[in-house]
């Protein structure tokens, strides 16, 4: 058989369409592999955020815990310092899982709704404050404390939530 025949030509062409329909299929599962990896790679990060997120409500949670602590148990003034101290440590881990969060999301949109939650959390420490300053004031009156401070939480839990 000669390559210059039209039956060379013909099987020469097959063979060509059939090298150029395998290098696509290769070309193509390498692809598809690249866009699974990038999609698990994603799929991790919004775990490892939501992780986060959920982790937020307990902290704060127990922020607010701490601030019942302080009322109830905080007449002893070495007692109230433990707890204002345990108060400001679970702030201070609020804002570090914030930053966390921000860290994995990047450029994400989410970023913007966590920048809320850090300012509306920041904005309370002042307002918790003046409320154990009026607990201290009233003789240590869980009532006036907690009256000073009733509902603060509330915008920021159910933002959280």
């Amino acid at each position: 058989m000669s390559w210059n025949s039209i039956q060379g030509k013909l099987i020469g062409l097959v063979v060509a369409g059939c090298l150029v329909l395998a290098l696509a299929g290769i070309w193509g599962g390498l692809e598809q592999e690249s866009v699974i990896k990038r999609m698990e790679y994603v799929l991790n990060h919004k775990s490892e955020v939501n992780e986060s997120v959920d982790h937020l409500n307990v902290i704060f949670k127990v922020q607010v815990q701490e601030w019942k602590n302080v009322l109830l148990r905080g007449g002893n003034p070495s007692d109230g310092q433990k707890y204002w101290q345990a108060f400001n440590d679970q702030h201070a881990k609020f804002e570090a899982k914030v930053e966390e969060a921000v860290r994995l999301l990047g450029d994400d949109p989410l970023t913007k709704d966590l920048r809320v939650l850090s300012t509306l959390h920041t904005g309370l420490l002042p307002k918790y404050e003046a409320g154990r300053q009026a607990f201290e004031q009233a003789a240590f009156d869980p009532k006036v404390g907690d009256s000073a401070v009733k509902g603060i939480d509330r915008e920021l839990s159910q933002k959280i939530e």
